[in-house]
């Protein structure tokens, strides 16, 4: 009776994935009771090859210190099936408006004395995402939107973390038609945009769409009249083909 080798081990994802649960996935900004769970899937330490790992916790909130939320348990001494049902503490003074997101992290350090991949032992430790998961803490701010022609202009009220502000947007179709590479669009709002420097630093293309940051009103206004009129004189305004939407 033969038996088979074991399967060989990815040493670009050392750690199996878990799943991690929170409590609620939208919180008003005093809220308690925020709470994760995720199952421990492997026992930190090495593998057959000599790589080894341990855990760690990575919160991810875009405000500064005030947004953190408190400390999650420690992870030193945790074993496969570990379970981890610990509260998320609130930050002192309550939520920040946005998105905060938890992830447990595996970070790895290969053994490049065996079978050593591209690059091992260069630069910071290699990390993997074992679990992870997002939550929303107050509702989504004011957005307030006009369309000017072929431009859209919106203001998004201030939050406690972030200013009012002003953005003016719109699809490039009219001047690139269904094959025309997003960059193609650049000159055209270059010359512009080229009696308007305070505009002409507020803006980019990206994805086949125009993306500008006026920082007034007056300037959103400026923009997107400026933008409208790019737009109706481009050499595909009008036209229609498959898939445009």
């Amino acid at each position: 009776m033969l038996i088979a080798d074991p399967p060989p081990i990815d040493r670009s994802n050392v750690v199996p994935p878990a799943t991690m649960t929170i409590t609620s996935e939208q919180v008003m900004l005093n809220q308690g009771g925020q709470r994760i769970r995720v199952t421990i899937p492997a026992t930190p330490g090495a593998n057959t090859l000599g790589d080894s790992f341990t855990y760690r916790w990575d919160t991810q909130v875009s405000g500064g210190a005030r947004c953190q939320p408190g400390p999650l348990p420690d992870l030193a001494n945790v074993v496969a099936d570990t379970v981890i049902d610990a509260p998320l503490p609130k930050p002192a003074k309550g939520w920040c408006r946005g998105y905060y997101s938890v992830t447990l992290e595996a970070v790895v350090v290969l053994n490049c004395a065996i079978d050593p991949p591209f690059g091992c032992g260069e630069g910071e430790p290699l990390t993997d995402e074992v679990a992870s998961v997002a939550f929303q803490a107050g509702s989504n701010p004011t957005v307030i939107c006009k369309r000017h022609g072929e431009a859209k202009r919106c203001w998004t009220a201030a939050t406690r973390r972030e200013h009012a502000s002003w953005s003016v947007s719109a699809l490039l179709d009219d001047l690139l038609g269904p094959d025309g590479a997003t960059s193609d669009a650049d000159p055209y709002f270059e010359r512009a945009f080229r009696k308007h420097p305070l505009i002409d630093q507020h803006w980019e293309t990206d994805d086949n769409q125009f993306f500008g940051y006026p920082t007034s009103r007056k300037e959103a206004i400026a923009m997107a009249k400026i933008v409208d009129r790019v737009l109706r004189s481009g050499p595909f305004y009008g036209k229609t083909w498959p898939g445009r939407g």
